[in-house]
């Protein structure tokens, strides 16, 4: 295969694995959270979703397995199709991993902004309680204390009354 001919299979794979991704989505997710098959999945199995989902692509992968083995398919599904499904999956997971991360991020810059922010009155329920009201307009600035390097700067607050304007920000151990 010529890198020309490669470059037009690579591109038409590209949009047969996102026709397959969008059109499957929709009918699994039954709504707007993209990852809403693999929540109920993990919940009724009582484990993660992403294990839902390597279960789910472990499956197609096999199949591959089996015809890299053998060299021909046993069921009505192209070999082809199972790739495109071993691919969505991949992408499902990093997905879920990457909005996994997301949180874990938002619950070390609350962390650092409970450690670093001179405004912070401690704790209510479980939420920090940064008194916005009384002339904190941001930014905050968090530093390492060993490094001297900035670790997130926080975004600028709006002037405010009272905390009930702002959303708490939710420490989780």
């Amino acid at each position: 295969m010529t890198f020309p001919e490669f470059d037009k299979f690579r591109d038409q794979l590209i949009a047969d694995f996102k026709f397959v991704g969008d059109s499957k989505g929709k009918e699994y997710a039954h709504g707007e959270d993209r990852f809403a098959n693999f929540n109920r999945g993990a919940e009724r199995a009582k484990t993660s979703r992403l294990m839902v989902a390597q279960i789910y692509r472990d499956k197609h992968m096999d199949s591959i397995a089996s015809f890299i083995t053998d060299r021909k398919t046993y069921s009505g599904e192209n070999i082809r199709g199972r790739y495109i499904d071993a691919i969505n999956y991949l992408i499902l997971e990093l997905g879920m991993i990457t909005e996994e991360d997301e949180e874990v991020l938002a619950t070390i810059k609350t962390a650092i902004h409970e450690l670093e922010c001179p405004q912070t009155t401690g704790y209510a329920n479980g939420w920090l309680a940064c008194n916005l009201a009384e002339g904190h307009t941001g930014p905050h600035i968090s530093r390492n204390k060993q490094t001297g390097k900035d670790l997130y700067s926080w975004p600028q607050a709006p002037q405010a009354t009272n905390r009930r304007n702002f959303p708490p920000f939710r420490f989780l151990v």
